[in-house]
């Protein structure tokens, strides 16, 4: 008893912390390692959002469906909120778990998000929904700027998968 009561609570704290769908938080220096390289080998799709961004929030079912399309095809999503520390991270929450986002998901940590944005493109203003395409080696290939159909996430994702190895 005392075993499977044991194993429970592991399992209860492990979900808690690890599962897909939850945020930690990335510093700039961190990006590479905590953001790209986990992912490499598969085309990764990076989508910056905020709690307050509408455009941001009605891509979001669009980029789920394009996923649940081409996850077998090694696409990997993960979230990064753009907040900075500012980002109410109960609304962030509320927001993936309302959607139902099985992503991995970010919460900046700095005190300026343009700070962030210019470590990942420097000629980013920091506009969103920002998404950006990663081929296998972890090679930025695309930028999409603004809210995104199905369609062009298919497609950007396809584009990056025929890039040569």
């Amino acid at each position: 008893i005392m075993r499977r009561l044991f194993l429970g609570v592991l399992l209860l704290l492990l979900a808690d912390s690890a599962w897909p769908g939850s945020s930690t938080s990335v510093r700039p220096d961190e990006y590479a390692v905590k953001v790209l390289q986990p992912h490499l080998g598969k085309i990764l799709v990076v989508n910056y959002w905020a709690t307050w961004c509408i455009p941001c929030r009605k891509e979001m079912p669009e980029l789920l469906a394009t996923w649940n399309k081409t996850k077998s095809k090694g696409v990997d999503v993960v979230l990064i909120n753009a907040e900075g520390k500012d980002v109410d991270t109960k609304a962030a929450a509320a927001v993936i778990a309302d959607l139902k986002l099985p992503f991995d998901s970010f919460l900046q940590d700095v005190a300026d998000p343009m700070d962030f944005a210019s470590v990942v493109d420097k000629s980013w203003a920091g506009d969103l929904p920002r998404t950006f395409i990663y081929d296998r080696r972890g090679k930025l290939v695309k930028v999409l700027v603004g809210m995104q159909t199905e369609q062009a996430f298919t497609e950007a994702i396809e584009a990056a998968a025929k890039k040569k190895e």
